[in-house]
C-alpha cells in the first residue's frame, strides 16, 4: 500500500493530519543549528516567520524578539503553535497564505521562512510569495530561507536532488545568496520510529530506504536584503 502527499503544499501530511509531520518537525536539525545561527538574526527585532508551521522555531526564537508574527495557512499547525507559545505574549499568529500576506508595508525589521518557499506549488507563487516578504519588510531588512541543500542523505532517500538544484538556480535569480551551509541530521528514537514516519509522509518506497534512526541532512540558509 502506497501513500502519497510528502510535505508540498496543501498535503493532509502537513494541514490537517499534523501528527506525523510534528515527530519528522522534532527529529529535523536534532542538534538544533539552525536555531543558533537565528538567534543571533533575531534579537530584539520585529520578525515575521512566514510558514511558521507548529510552533517548533516559534518558542524558541519568539522570546527574544521585540515582536514575533506567526503566519501559515494551516488551521491546525496554528493551533499547536499557540500551544507551545502561550506563555509568550509578544507572539501572535495569523492564518494566511505566503503570497498575500495581511501586514502592512515596511514592518518587519526580519522575515524567516523555514521550508516553505519551496514547498509552495509553481514558481509563479512562489515569486509572489517572496515579493510578499520584500513588501513587508523595512529598508535594510534581510530575508532568511532556510532550505535543503541538493545533496544528503535525506535528499537522496527522497530522490530529490536534481529538483533541489533548479530551486536553488531559481533562488539565486531572485538575488538570494547562500550565508550558511549546515551539516545535521534527523534523530528518531528508533529506526521503527523513523521508517514510520518517512512511510506515512512519502509512502512504502521511500520509507524501505531507511536504515537508520539518524539520517544526515545538509542545509542552505539562504539571505536576500531590502535595499
Amino acid at each position: 500500500m502506497k501513500k502519497k502527499g510528502g510535505l508540498m503544499e496543501g498535503s493532509k501530511n502537513y494541514s490537517k493530519k499534523t501528527h506525523y509531520y510534528d515527530l519528522f518537525s522534532q527529529a529535523e536539525d536534532y542538534p538544533k543549528k539552525t536555531f543558533k545561527f537565528l538567534d543571533k538574526k533575531v534579537k530584539g527585532k520585529i520578525v515575521v516567520d512566514v510558514g511558521c508551521g507548529n510552533g517548533r522555531y516559534s518558542k524558541i526564537l519568539a522570546p527574544k524578539t521585540k515582536e514575533y508574527i506567526g503566519i501559515d495557512s494551516s488551521k491546525q499547525q496554528i493551533t499547536l503553535a499557540k500551544r507551545k507559545t502561550k506563555t509568550i505574549k509578544k507572539a501572535s499568529y495569523i492564518i494566511s497564505p505566503a503570497e498575500s500576506i495581511p501586514l502592512k508595508n515596511n514592518l518587519a525589521d526580519v522575515v524567516i521562512s523555514t521550508w516553505t518557499v519551496s514547498a509552495i506549488k509553481g514558481f509563479t507563487r512562489k515569486a509572489k510569495a517572496l515579493k510578499e516578504m520584500g513588501r513587508i519588510l523595512k529598508k535594510g531588512g534581510e530575508i532568511y530561507l532556510v532550505e535543503n541543500a541538493p545533496e544528503g542523505e535525506f535528499q537522496e532517500i527522497r530522490e530529490a536532488t536534481e529538483w533541489t538544484k533548479r530551486y536553488e538556480q531559481w533562488l539565486k535569480k531572485k538575488e538570494f545568496k547562500k550565508t550558511k551551509e549546515i551539516d545535521t541530521y534527523f534523530k528518531f528514537d528508533s529506526l521503527r520510529l523513523a521508517k514510520k514516519v518517512f512511510w506515512f509522509i512519502w509512502g512504502d518506497r521511500i520509507s524501505n530506504r531507511i536504515k537508520s534512526n539518524r539520517i544526515n541532512q545538509k542545509i542552505i540558509i539562504f539571505k536576500r536584503k531590502k535595499k
